[in-house]
């Protein structure tokens, strides 16, 4: 078997494969639903402000930890035409005078240990913070963004790399008369 062959194969993998993981996450692994989420009441705490760097450039998040579980609010992107309010002053203020918060997460991903691992995550998603009656975040502010991310980025990169993929195929097969 020559060379050629081999690497036919081995693109054709990887293609495929990726291909038809990024379309995977796209199609289930998108924003959970608002009916699925896990109500938790209580009092933040170990509040801090941490920067991560990732493919879209560096942003700052608000951790903190509620009931069980942590979460993360990104604040360096607040946008003063969303609906939301900024959350650090409304979770400091909380945290301080013991005032209980209501966020809703999606608890499925703290119990899922595989998840956590290819994603690299020690928190749970949060879609929606309240305080009192007041809507802090909303849930069209945090599932929106996600979604449309998943639509103009990665769904056309997994059709594109299940293009290549069969691409591959086609040339390993015609290779093979």
């Amino acid at each position: 078997m020559d060379n050629g062959r081999i690497l036919d194969k081995v693109l054709m993998s990887v293609f495929l494969g990726l291909g038809a993981l990024i379309l995977y996450c796209v199609y289930f692994c998108g924003p959970t639903p608002e009916n699925e989420l896990t109500l938790v009441e209580d009092v933040p705490r170990d509040v801090h402000i941490t920067m991560n760097s990732g493919r879209y450039g560096a942003s700052r998040y608000l951790r903190f930890r509620v009931g069980a579980y942590l979460t993360r609010v990104p604040i360096s992107v607040w946008y003063p035409d969303r609906k939301s309010n900024d959350p650090l002053p409304v979770i400091n203020k909380a945290a301080q005078n013991g005032e209980r918060v209501k966020v809703w997460v999606n608890a499925k991903t703290k119990n899922n240990k595989i998840i956590g691992a290819i994603m690299g995550r020690d928190y749970v998603e949060l879609y929606k913070l309240s305080v009192g009656n007041v809507s802090i975040i909303a849930y069209q502010d945090v599932a929106g963004p996600l979604k449309e991310v998943n639509e103009k980025y990665e769904l056309p990169t997994g059709w594109v790399l299940i293009a290549l993929g069969l691409f591959s195929l086609v040339r390993l097969r015609m290779s093979t008369f």
